[in-house]
């Protein structure tokens, strides 16, 4: 965020994935009276400042609103708050509680024009970063808790064919050859041809096994979490956190 002089104070807000930037819009905000407190002294002194101050009140929630609309329709994982030390305490504090307890208040930088992208394109990364990092820290603790269920291959996928799956946990191994059965649909997977036909599907197709866990996890709402080789203790490397565990399900 940027401001000075008698110009609306700027916030420019970026969504970003893992390939980068996906959309980036401009705000301005409605108000254009001087934004730096001034000192004129006199008897006009405490009207002045409090009109600096309304002004930079709405301002900043021009900003926070846009914000807030663009988090909600896209939910990122963390917000990055950055620019005039002022603006982004304003913008943090008008945001809703659901968006502020995501947000990362940094001095890193700017996006205003003429300035260097790096120090916030660095300090983005690395809150984005540590959130992955929390969010894997949390699977597989979670996943642990469950002492032996849903680990495994032929665990993941009757899980996963029972719509039981809160996350999947895999290694990314690109040199791994294991293998799974699909059908059109997503939970529609096997270890074995012959239990998909019995659901139905008159013609199972042979995948590689992470591509038909991915597919499986992303139709039927589960995360999937990416983990290292020594991380958890998974099975082919496939594990899953559950959403509930009963008699039948599988270790």
């Amino acid at each position: 965020m940027a401001a000075g002089g008698r110009r609306p104070l700027r916030g420019e807000i970026s969504e970003f994935d893992a390939g980068g930037v996906r959309r980036s819009e401009t705000v301005r905000g409605r108000q254009s009276y001087p934004i730096r407190k001034p000192r004129p002294g006199g008897w006009s002194q405490a009207r002045y400042q409090r009109e600096a101050e309304t002004t930079w009140q709405r301002n900043t929630g021009d900003v926070a609103a846009a914000a807030t609309e663009l988090a909600d329709a896209m939910g990122p994982d963390v917000l990055v708050l950055a620019g005039d030390v002022r603006a982004r305490q304003l913008l943090f504090d008008q945001l809703p509680t659901r968006w502020r307890d995501k947000a990362v208040v940094t001095d890193a930088g700017t996006r205003a024009a003429g300035a260097d992208p790096e120090p916030l394109d660095e300090a983005t990364t690395i809150a984005v970063a540590d959130v992955a990092d929390r969010r894997t820290r949390d699977a597989v603790d979670r996943f642990a808790a469950q002492e032996g269920l849903g680990n495994g291959l032929a665990a993941v996928v009757t899980a996963l064919q029972r719509e039981q799956v809160e996350a999947v946990l895999i290694v990314d191994d690109p040199s791994s050859t294991d293998e799974l059965w699909i059908g059109p649909h997503a939970p529609q997977l096997a270890l074995d041809p012959a239990q998909l036909r019995e659901m139905g599907v008159e013609e199972p197709i042979l995948v590689r096994a992470d591509a038909a866990l991915v597919r499986a996890a992303a139709g039927t709402g589960a995360g999937l979490v990416l983990v290292g080789p020594g991380d958890a203790d998974l099975r082919h490397g496939v594990g899953a956190v559950l959403r509930y565990a009963d008699a039948s399900t599988v270790r």
